[in-house]
């Protein structure tokens, strides 16, 4: 009975519905039939059996396993077009240390708040300095020391910035060195990593090389965009190319792509049309399955400029989110990127979500 009520009320009230119905689910099937309470006690609602149902309730680490379970096994509420309703378990949102908390802070609680996640706050810069030279030794350790110093004073202010928004559910983490590859490590936490986009000329001592952490970070992650308003896309551009990159965007994508009202999948012919039409008319299939509304495009191979066509497409719909792989590969001790990943790196109108 009430995997039925979750599957009628799917969306159509909120995710709140879907926790309560668990919730109800849990507390009669962890909390009153294993304490020895008849179905007909617990159908007649007695008085008696919702004190002991609140007695007997295991706490929160069982609703996280009943969420978690439901979220794999069907249980939890559908998307009301078909499909499993996917979502994010946990966020974690990257802070530079040189700007306000508050606006990356507020966007990423946003999304918190409708995946029902929990939010963990990141901040990290290095001290690092060079001095040239063999007679800078102290000097250099004195610079250090200083630097640490005041990165740790920044540290401290910003967490403060971030635990009054986000709140007491809010988890912290810090660290003193170099920011990407901190962060990359401290991903494993979270579902979805949330930062934006590097400045050029940027100290990425002290902010991230998001390039670099695409590429390493084995997570999605979703640059916001530079106006920073709250992300709930019922637009988005599927830029897609038949790679292993691309699959993975469309996969980690899916909480977003589920909730949206038009998905647009489009791809630029680059050599064999039918190839073209062919990979894309799968994907759309795909999606569909999940309960997507989604729809295609092939672009001509005359497209010059492959970000290009995807910028004019994504204004077009006003799309508030592209999706797209991540492409690149090592070269020495650099990332080298491919020209689509690129251009959408620098594109701070919209928001983007990258996978490798």
């Amino acid at each position: 009975m009430l995997r039925q009520a979750a599957e009628k009320t799917g969306d159509m009230v909120g995710d709140g519905t879907s926790t309560s119905t668990i919730l109800a689910h849990a507390m009669f099937g962890d909390g009153v039939r294993p304490k020895g309470m008849s179905d007909w006690e617990a159908e007649g609602g007695t008085a008696d059996g919702y004190k002991r149902a609140l007695t007997n309730w295991p706490d929160m680490p069982v609703l996280m396993r009943i969420k978690a379970q439901a979220r794999t096994s069907g249980d939890a509420a559908t998307n009301p077009n078909g499909g499993m309703k996917m979502i994010f378990n946990t966020i974690m949102v990257q802070l530079d240390v040189d700007s306000p908390a508050a606006p990356r802070t507020i966007y990423a609680q946003t999304l918190a708040r409708r995946f029902e996640a929990a939010l963990i706050g990141f901040a990290a810069a290095d001290p690092y300095v060079f001095i040239p030279g063999n007679d800078g030794g102290a000097a250099a350790a004195e610079i250090m020391r200083q630097r640490r110093t005041e990165i740790e004073d920044r540290l401290k202010i910003v967490k403060e910035q971030f635990l009054s928004l986000a709140g007491d559910d809010a988890s912290w983490r810090e660290e003193i060195g170099d920011p990407t590859r901190l962060l990359a490590m401290h991903a494993r936490a979270a579902d979805l990593i949330v930062t934006g986009s590097s400045a050029n000329g940027a100290d990425h001592h002290r902010r991230v090389d998001t390039g670099t952490l695409i590429l390493s970070v084995g997570r999605p992650v979703l640059l916001a965009a530079d106006k920073l308003a709250p992300l709930n896309p019922k637009n988005v551009l599927l830029a897609w190319k038949d790679t292993r990159e691309a699959r993975r965007a469309v996969s980690d994508a899916m909480p977003f792509l589920t909730g949206a009202q038009h998905v647009l999948v489009a791809t630029i012919e680059e050599q064999n049309q039918r190839s073209a039409r062919e990979s894309i008319g799968d994907v759309v299939r795909f999606l569909m399955r999940h309960g997507v509304k989604a729809r295609s495009e092939v672009l001509g191979a005359g497209h010059a400029d492959a970000c290009e066509a995807v910028t004019e497409l994504a204004r077009a719909m006003d799309a508030e989110l592209v999706v797209a792989g991540g492409y690149g590969h090592s070269r020495l001790r650099e990332w080298a990127f491919g020209g689509m990943t690129r251009s959408l790196l620098k594109q701070g109108s919209v928001n983007r979500l990258f996978s490798n």
